[in-house]
């Protein structure tokens, strides 16, 4: 339901953006100024440059206000809307890391891919492959319920020994199937980047967040595979050390309250 997109302005004052935006909106995204709500993040750079990079973020208007008026009914007094993938991006990503990264959230019903570059979210997609179709393939083999297949899932993963075999080659086209998305999204971002002149496009690493990116054995594919270091997401890596608390709650649990934990965060990195 969102829109994301890097747009280019020549140089003005900060306050005549949001007006400069409105105007070419719909060059960038499918909504008319008038059926949207949009919001902008400008892209630091390097030196005096003759233009202004801005990431852009837009959502149905009608969408927005149907939110807000639940919220309201509910009691509550909303303070922003946000992209989920912005949320959740600034839970799982270490505060202030440079280069960029991959973010994949591979959930049960769906995958989301999103690229972010100096703490900015520059690019999300989203696609049907998920933990489900899993699930269904390991059901069809082995004439399971949807819920036996899930356990067989999560107990024998997507390991390649001479005992798991025949479940290795059930999962593998799925498997295979993120992997080519993964490759897919990081040369679309590299072409794009150099579009846009972007200094360096290589995305260095990938973190993995969602139910479904515990499966035993997958970082480890994507990482021979693409040849990038794979790292399993610390929701907590901006809120606590550990050093002295740990929360009471399973690591696995936690990746479920990235995007809240990244709500929560919000206060502390935006003013």
């Amino acid at each position: 339901k969102a829109f994301v997109g890097m747009v280019t302005l020549p140089q003005m004052p900060i306050a005549n953006i949001h007006e400069a935006l409105e105007l070419q909106l719909e060059e960038h995204v499918p909504l008319s100024a008038h059926d949207a709500i949009f919001d902008y993040e400008i892209i630091p750079s390097d030196g005096t440059p003759d233009h202004i990079d801005v990431a852009l973020v837009a959502f149905p208007k009608a969408l927005v206000e149907d939110y807000r008026d639940v919220v309201v009914a509910a009691g509550f007094r909303p303070l922003v809307c946000e992209m989920e993938t912005q949320a959740l991006v600034r839970s799982i990503l270490p505060y202030k890391e440079e280069g960029i990264a991959m973010v994949i959230d591979f959930g049960r019903t769906r995958t989301s891919f999103a690229i972010v570059s100096e703490g900015i979210l520059r690019f999300t997609s989203t696609v049907s492959l998920a933990g489900e179709a899993m699930d269904q393939a390991l059901a069809k083999a082995y004439s399971l319920d949807i819920f036996a297949a899930e356990r067989m899932k999560k107990e024998k993963g997507f390991i390649r020994t001479k005992e798991n075999q025949d479940v290795f080659n059930i999962l593998l086209p799925v498997i295979s199937a993120i992997r080519d998305e993964v490759l897919r999204h990081i040369l679309f971002w590299k072409d794009h980047a150099l579009h846009v002149h972007h200094p360096n496009p290589e995305v260095s690493k990938i973190y993995l967040c969602g139910g479904e990116s515990n499966l035993k054995g997958f970082s480890e594919y994507l990482s021979y595979d693409i040849k990038l270091p794979v790292l399993q997401s610390n929701p907590w890596v901006n809120v606590s050390t550990f050093d002295e608390y740990v929360p009471a709650i399973s690591a696995n649990d936690a990746l479920s309250y990235s995007t809240a934990l990244g709500l929560a965060l919000r206060s502390k990195y935006i003013s």
